[in-house]
């Protein structure tokens, strides 16, 4: 009996910790694994789990049996054999930008971001040196983008790399199709919490800012006027999983993907406004570590959870290798919801409720309507604003090399017109100045120069270890779950509640023990 009512308060624990982080979207993803080997083709099988179709992705059912369990306990063991180089967690990652507001008026008077002589980037100063005359490729690594008349004909061939149908909402896996089909939450899908969300648009919007049509008398202006856009899409309903967003990452780049036609126009930069609470994963980072060796730059969001990230990791703003972005807001100070730390390379505008970025949307609540101009903020806004100065850069001077690139970008940048929050370097460089960084890459000699990016790999020279945990919604009496990464990772919120639920139990049982001893 004492052994059932111990089982009983576990449970009920377990469900008490679920209901405290039922609002992470992240905590609710089906349980994916990505299983590497050292080598390939290999005709390993892994009993209880079920391939899905895509390079070194495994799935394990969220129902939990005792066959599934032993099954993910053996495939731990295997990380010693000789055919499994390691196996992490699918991390699932989500936009990471905020709405505010109604369509706006296409005005190029609007996008203070680019002219405001406190806030802004300088860029009309920019374009007196280039507006992007000699094309440069930019990929979008989003929720694909939509035909809109301030993008479509300076879009390139691209490609949808969500491998599942649900989360895609197209009914198909992974095609050439990178249309955005929208990214609404509704009851029924496995990452609402209690509030339904409309589509975002998210990738059109970012595609906007980098590059829309300018001077069109239509909409808005983008950074980058002659750049030519790359539509990769990799998140859909509840977000995107890691596996996906690598290989769109490394199909952008040019690099081969299994089962997916080569890129046949290579980006020389990759946008990537997302990302997820949590350290770099190896598996990201061997995307990174590919990508820059064949020169290629990361732009990545630095997130929004306004915090420090030297310290609370979120991924893949603290992988080696990237441009970090942090976001700035239209008086010139660090936005409130921006990340910040020693780890932020620049800070660009991102907006706030007050005073967003205005770019390309769609009026569609779920599915897409008619084009629209719209205003959001978030370092997802940031972002774009840096990887379209960068494009700027390698059309005046296609041979700079990624290092030399981010030196320029941090020497160019200025000091926050606001520095509260800022004090100590911990918002990077600065706010980037486009005529600067422009003025200076054009002169900057690249002649016997090497990018000096060493490549790394997250813990290294540990042994990478696993630990069973209660998670994805389990609870105690024996439902279990593989997760963590590298020894020392972080176990994230959901762990930090349960370390805190066994050490309630643990007090709570030594209490009752002193009980029956007083007795």
């Amino acid at each position: 009996m004492r052994n059932k009512n111990t089982c009983s308060f576990l449970v009920i624990l377990s469900v008490i910790l679920l209901a405290l982080s039922a609002s992470n979207a992240f905590a609710q993803a089906p349980s994916r694994w990505i299983v590497a080997y050292k080598s390939k083709p290999t005709n390993i099988v892994l009993k209880g789990f079920e391939h899905n179709g895509v390079d070194r992705v495994y799935t394990v059912e969220r129902k939990r049996n005792p066959e599934v369990l032993t099954s993910v306990l053996a495939v731990a063991k295997k990380m010693s054999s000789s055919e499994v180089a390691y196996i992490e967690k699918d991390r699932l990652m989500q936009v990471v930008a905020d709405t505010f507001g109604a369509p706006n008026d296409p005005l190029y008077q609007s996008q203070w971001h680019y002219t405001d002589s406190l806030s802004g980037i300088s860029l009309p100063q920019a374009w007196t040196l280039t507006q992007g005359e000699n094309a440069v490729n930019v990929a979008i690594v989003d929720t694909g983008i939509l035909p809109h008349p301030d993008l479509l004909s300076k879009t390139l061939p691209g490609m949808d790399m969500v491998s599942d149908s649900a989360m895609g909402g197209d009914g198909d896996g992974r095609d050439s199709d990178a249309t955005d089909t929208g990214d609404w939450i509704a009851p029924g899908d496995f990452c609402y919490a209690g509030r339904a969300s409309n589509s975002s648009w998210h990738g059109t919007h970012v595609a906007g800012t980098v590059g829309a049509l300018t001077n069109n008398g239509l909409g808005v202006a983008g950074v980058n006027p002659g750049s030519r856009i790359i539509p990769v899409r990799v998140l859909g309903k509840c977000g995107g999983y890691t596996s996906d967003i690598v290989d769109g990452i490394r199909w952008a780049a040019g690099l081969t993907v299994v089962g997916i036609s080569n890129n046949p126009n290579p980006a020389k930069v990759i946008n990537l406004s997302l990302g997820a609470p949590g350290a770099c994963t190896r598996t990201m980072q061997e995307a990174v570590n590919e990508v820059r060796a064949k020169g290629i730059l990361l732009v990545v969001a630095s997130g929004n959870s306004g915090v420090n990230i030297d310290y609370q990791n979120f991924t893949p703003a603290n992988c080696n290798g990237v441009v970090t972005v942090g976001a700035s807001q239209a008086q010139g100070g660090k936005a409130y919801y921006s990340n910040y730390g020693t780890r932020i390379d620049v800070m660009a505008p991102g907006g706030d409720s007050w005073q967003g970025i205005l770019s390309t949307s769609d009026y569609g609540t779920t599915s897409a309507t008619g084009a629209a101009y719209k205003s959001m903020s978030g370092t997802s806004m940031a972002t774009p604003h840096v990887t379209g100065v960068i494009s700027l850069m390698y059309a005046l001077n296609p041979n700079l090399v990624p290092s030399q690139v981010i030196d320029i970008l941090k020497q160019t940048a200025e000091s926050m017109p606001l520095s509260f929050g800022c004090e100590g370097g911990l918002c990077g460089a600065g706010l980037i100045n486009a005529f600067e960084a422009i003025s200076m890459a054009k002169i900057t000699s690249t002649a016997g120069v090497k990018d000096d990016f060493t490549p790394s790999l997250p813990n290294e020279v540990n042994t990478q270890t696993y630990q069973v945990s209660n998670s994805d919604g389990g609870g105690g009496c024996g439902q279990l779950d593989l997760s963590g990464g590298p020894s020392g990772g972080s176990g994230g919120p959901f762990v930090m509640s349960l370390m805190l639920g066994l050490a309630m139990v643990f007090l709570a049982q030594m209490a009752q023990r002193l009980r029956r001893n007083r007795r």
